[in-house]
């Protein structure tokens, strides 16, 4: 077995987080080893959306994002299932997210990788084994066996990291849940109602999330009940949702059905909470992942990255990605709850939700600066809950005394009472747990760059 040339700290997985982390150690003067099994970025189904926090965090670290390959986002438009109007809820003045293929994204990260003197990039790299600071792998140059050693080693390769602990699995892990199956459906030539923003349209089976990747091209990501059984997958796809997409886009969707051009995934949710233990640090996706209606993952898969390297621990990194990352997680859980249940309480968030966004701008704006990780405190969404649970605490109470008869009355004053038990728990549960080392070496797992 041949010894690596010496790096202070060993990343594992050159996607957005990954490289994030080895651009920001290597600023701060450490020699990073990036190891990445693909020999080359994949066109895969991943994160392809990034909110401004992100965006700014890629250019601290000097990555290029050109226009010609990232597309300007000023935000998302809601179209709500209740037939009234759409709900534009923009960024703040002056702040743009990007939208583009996940590739691209990679491309670029590798590239500014590679221009580093600090970094050395192995690509084709499998990762064999890790023992505290002693990393081996199969070198992708010329397949020889290689070690290292380093003070510190980083998991950037996805939910079933290395880094992980043994057990419990990650699906198996507290409070991990299974929530639906994601298309990934690619539309061609076709125009969005609203340009410039990200598309969410809710009344169908799931939410759909719709954005521009490039001149040509459309994402959808269509949110798909997990009672599907596989066979019947691609024509409920094209059945449930025609009254959800406008004509345009869901004749587009029905042509890249019959092209092929649909990738699946499934949603799953994680808490993030295992951030690490030394020598061993997680970041993105090994950390823990959630719904993408929000579309908050990459982005906070990058600032871990960044974050990473600025802590003088991992415990002190875990405390404040913890920190950073509660709010984002609860609100991603908690809209994906509202707007896809049809429980009596929900349904009345759900109708408080679209008419407080319609009549307050401030809200909307307050809105947008929770969904983009701009606002992450614990106060500013319990005090935004409130306000959506009293316009729906409201709208019950002149029901009930104007005679309407609202449905389930006392159903929706459960599930509010419920709501507010649960929030209030997220909103003070501990710090994330730290991520004991596996035990021994672990051994003979793919190691690639994961969505994170």
């Amino acid at each position: 077995m041949t010894a690596a040339a010496g790096a202070d700290v060993v990343v594992v997985g050159a996607g957005p987080s990954g490289c994030a982390a080895a651009l920001a150690l290597a600023g701060r003067g450490a020699r990073v080893l990036l190891l990445e099994a693909e020999a080359r970025p994949v066109r895969r189904f991943a994160g392809e959306w990034l909110h401004p926090p992100g965006v700014a965090a890629l250019r601290r670290l000097g990555v290029e994002l050109p226009a010609s390959r990232f597309v300007a986002g000023a935000g998302f438009v809601v179209f709500p299932d209740d037939g009234g109007p759409a709900i534009t809820l923009p960024y703040a003045r002056g702040r743009t997210g990007l939208s583009f293929p996940h590739s691209a994204l990679v491309r670029s990260m590798r590239s500014a990788v590679a221009a580093h003197p600090r970094i050395v990039l192995s690509t084709g790299s499998r990762v064999t084994g890790i023992s505290g600071g002693h990393v081996t792998y199969t070198a992708g140059l010329d397949g020889t066996d290689r070690h290292v050693t380093a003070s510190r080693i980083i998991g950037a390769d996805g939910r079933t990291s290395l880094l992980r602990p043994a057990a419990p699995a990650a699906a198996d892990a507290p409070g991990a849940k299974r929530l639906s199956r994601l298309a990934g459906v690619l539309l061609r030539d076709v125009w969005l109602p609203a340009e410039g923003y990200g598309h969410v349209f809710l009344g169908g089976p799931g939410p759909i999330l719709a954005y521009r990747l490039n001149a040509s091209t459309v994402r959808l990501c269509v949110d798909v009940p997990l009672t599907v059984r596989p066979a019947d997958l691609t024509r409920y796809l094209a059945q449930r949702y025609e009254q959800v997409l406008r004509a345009p886009l869901h004749a587009a969707m029905v042509a890249a059905l019959c092209r092929g051009e649909t990738q699946w995934s499934v949603n799953r949710f994680q808490p993030r909470r295992l951030y690490g233990r030394e020598p061993h640090a997680l970041v993105g996706d090994a950390v823990g992942h959630f719904h993408p209606l929000t579309a908050a993952g990459l982005t906070l898969a990058v600032l871990d990255g960044e974050r990473v390297a600025a802590s003088g621990t991992i415990a002190d990194y875990a405390r404040e990605r913890a920190a950073r990352s509660r709010v984002p997680e609860m609100l991603a859980d908690a809209l994906y709850t509202v707007f896809t249940s049809d429980a009596p309480a929900e349904v009345a968030l759900r109708r408080a939700v679209y008419a407080l966004w319609r009549r307050d701008r401030a809200e909307r704006e307050r809105t947008m600066r929770l969904l983009s990780t701009d606002e992450t405190r614990p106060g500013p969404f319990a005090a935004a809950f409130l306000r959506v649970a009293r316009v729906a605490a409201g709208r019950l109470a002149r029901d009930v005394l104007t005679g309407r008869r609202p449905r389930h009355p006392l159903g929706v004053l459960r599930g509010l009472l419920a709501w507010l038990r649960r929030l209030a728990g997220l909103a003070f549960r501990r710090q994330a747990a730290a991520c004991p080392p596996p035990s021994g070496a672990a051994r003979g797992r793919r190691t690639s760059a994961g969505p994170g």
